[in-house]
């Protein structure tokens, strides 16, 4: 990882990540990043980068890269429309911790729903709930209701 303040210039060889994008503009002999980023790549002969993915740094957020499966919320996320990021390389996306990042299995090569936690109900929401997932709910107040008789 590398970080790199707003205005710096760089030597980019390759921007390989859809993520570095808009955090970056070109200047005409390197890149300026427009923000301070951190960012995730490979040094290369010559003094220059690959640049796989980017991230703005925001003070006083935490940044991961944790992965989340979560089979049911990926469908849902699909069939919202989502757009999923690629990561070149097969590495993980970097994220805020307030964020979740979800494996796309559906495509090839690493690609990831990044959505934020509080929007995680709004998508399980639209998806309604298979024959499974109706018994295990069914269990589940079952299970709260004789708790709750007990006390």
């Amino acid at each position: 990882m590398r970080k790199v303040r707003e205005g710096e210039i760089f030597d980019v060889r390759y921007i390989l990540g859809e993520t570095a994008w808009p955090l970056v503009e070109w200047t005409g002999y390197g890149y300026r990043a427009k923000c301070d980023i951190i960012c995730v790549g490979e040094p290369c002969r010559g003094g220059f980068f690959h640049l796989r993915q980017a991230i703005e740094v925001i003070p006083g957020r935490t940044i991961t890269d944790k992965v989340t499966v979560w089979p049911r919320l990926r469908k849902a996320l699909r069939l919202a429309g989502v757009k999923p990021v690629n990561i070149p390389g097969g590495g993980y996306p970097l994220h805020y911790r307030s964020q979740l990042a979800i494996p796309d299995y559906a495509m090839s090569g690493a690609h990831y729903f990044v959505i934020e936690r509080s929007d995680v109900g709004k998508y399980l929401k639209a998806l309604p709930l298979d024959e499974r997932g109706k018994k295990r709910r069914a269990e589940f107040e079952a299970r709260k209701r004789a708790s709750e008789e007990l006390e």
